[in-house]
């Protein structure tokens, strides 16, 4: 009996996993990470079963009926005291790392060497998700379609972190996590070389979404903004690394701190909040304004955004009262007015940015230790506003209106469980068409309808941006590739290897290089320019004969 409960467990898990797609679309958005769960937790009831009869009942000797399952049992207890689970991640998975691991010592710099920034530069990838936070690069110079002809220009470790790249004038900033300390550090882009880097007192570590920073670095002109997991937010002079101000987002929103210590016995301080997994708010910059979310106690007054001045730190206003969540403010131009919105942890909103005032509301349900709203929200033509996410919710195209008093309102124009469940990436939207990793599988949606067109390819909760005529995807585990953007079907390129890890951390287009990396690992690669790209050579001189018979040529 228990060796055809196994096969049938073993049957079912299997069949869960082939039939994927189809499962999660019959069963209205059901989230895949739940069957990954059962399946582990099927496998310990399993275990004990087998443990509990090889023990009792077993008549095939001593060795089997006891010696066996003590050994057994002595391993678990032995790999339990030697490893720990972290990073269950979106779709459930863990990893088991050693208890006792140390973190490697990283790399710092003692003699800063300046670099100089070009503000006219147009290539500029500033922050989270590109110039307009809407992971599209507008102006593509690199020819995705040859991206097996990818030179990879250097690949280096880098502290844990889930920060992406900010680029410009040839360099690139980002976040990592050195021992009890957060830290920002400046590349440079053809070389990975460190120019400078800058460290402050600041540590985030959970089992469930692992160690370091979560945010992007924003660049404005000659400063950088970076926020780490615990909220403290600094201005950078990105030149050079030296703070300009800095402001403690947790202490300004009443946020207790804590004290404790890491396994390297140093101290840290671990903000208890409604964001368990750590602030991945990354700065967003409106004209003189450097705007992130805000937070609040559990049971306490609650701030849906603060705004500080971006010269001197000075706070300006605070904006809305819901509990944020992990995604990052954007700014729209939305019925003809500049908002800024942002998606909280229950609800979406927009916001006057002189003021902060709630401009409109629509609720968009989520916990932030659960069922958490992590994906950005995309603006469809003037007034309408795209939102996703996993966790068996899918997709909804809202339509935000104002009245001649005035006033706004909302209301639902779609709502589908069944696609583009994003978790830690977010749609792109070409041509009426959105575009997004679905539970890991890379999926087509008419925007209009919220109808699939289609969907393939299994890329984990990795990251893409909308790059020309391709999607430019790096997925979970180790590989870049990219997929022609069109509704007519999937059509992927050859897959190129990056770096080791996991890759959440959103990916960087500058000129014809892109930046990749994950939480142990950063590389360059430099991609094929388009043919529209590629400069005009001048022409040689020619051996032959000019008009004049004089050999010279024109």
């Amino acid at each position: 009996m228990l060796v055809a409960i196994t096969l049938l467990f073993a049957a079912l898990v299997a069949t869960a996993h082939y039939f994927r797609v189809e499962l999660s679309d019959n069963l209205f958005g059901f989230d895949f990470a739940i069957v990954n769960i059962l399946a582990v937790l099927g496998g310990v009831v399993l275990a004990v079963a087998w443990f509990i009869w090889l023990w009792f009942a077993s008549d095939w000797g001593f060795f089997l009926s006891r010696a066996l399952p003590f050994l057994l049992l002595v391993a678990v207890i032995a790999g339990l005291v030697c490893y720990r689970p972290v990073l269950t991640g979106g779709m459930g998975v863990g990893r088991w790392v050693p208890r006792f691991w140390r973190e490697r010592e990283l790399t710092r710099v003692e003699t800063v060497s300046p670099v100089t920034i070009d503000a006219g530069d147009r290539f500029a990838f500033p922050g989270f998700l590109g110039p307009r936070r809407d992971g599209v690069v507008g102006d593509p110079k690199c020819d995705l379609s040859r991206i097996l002809d990818a030179r990879r220009l250097w690949k280096k470790p880098v502290g844990e972190a889930w920060s992406g790249f900010a680029a410009s004038s040839g360099f690139a900033w980002t976040m990592q996590q050195d021992g009890a300390e957060e830290m920002v550090i400046c590349v440079e882009i053809e070389t990975g070389d460190l120019r400078w880097t800058y460290a402050h007192s600041r540590r985030h570590d959970d089992s469930l979404g692992g160690v370091g920073p979560r945010s992007t670095p924003t660049l404005d002109g000659e400063r950088v903004f970076a926020q780490g997991a615990n909220g403290l937010l600094v201005c950078l002079d990105a030149t050079d690394g030296e703070l300009v101000w800095e402001q403690d987002i947790g202490r300004l929103t009443g946020v207790p701190l804590e004290q404790g210590n890491t396994s390297q016995g140093v101290s840290y301080q671990q903000e208890q909040f409604n964001v368990a997994w750590g602030r991945a708010c990354s700065p967003l910059v409106v004209d003189d304004l450097i705007v992130v979310a805000g937070g609040g106690p559990r049971g306490g007054e609650q701030f849906s955004l603060i705004a500080f001045d971006k010269k001197t730190g000075e706070e300006r206003w605070r904006g809305g009262e819901e509990p944020i969540g992990y995604s990052s403010p954007v700014r729209f131009d939305l019925l003809g007015q500049s908002q800024i919105v942002i998606v909280n942890e229950a609800s979406v909103t927009g916001h006057d940015p002189k003021s902060g005032a709630t401009l409109w509301q629509f609720a968009w349900p989520g916990n932030s230790d659960g069922g958490a709203n992590t994906s950005q929200p995309v603006l469809i033509g003037e007034n309408q506003m795209l939102v996703s996410k996993g966790y068996g919710m899918g997709a909804e195209l809202v339509e935000i209106n104002r009245g001649d008093d005035g006033k706004y309102s909302t209301k639902t124009i779609w709502k589908n469980p069944r696609v583009l469940k994003t978790k830690l990436t977010s749609p792109v939207v070409r041509d009426g068409y959105a575009y997004a990793l679905s539970d890991g599988i890379l999926e087509c949606v008419r925007v209009a309808t919220g109808e699939r067109v289609w969907k393939n390819g299994r890329y984990g909760h990795g990251q893409l941006l909308l790059v020309g005529d391709y999607l430019l995807i790096q997925g979970e585990n180790n590989f870049m590739t990219s997929v022609e953007a069109t509704p007519d079907g999937f059509r992927e390129m050859p897959h190129v290897e990056t770096v080791a890890g996991v890759c959440w951390n959103t990916l960087c287009v500058y000129n014809d290089k892109v930046l990749v990396r994950s939480d142990v690992e950063a590389a360059c690669f430099q991609l094929p320019l388009l043919e529209s790209a590629i400069p005009d050579q001048p022409t040689a001189p020619s051996d032959e004969p000019d008009d004049k018979g004089n050999g010279e040529g024109p």
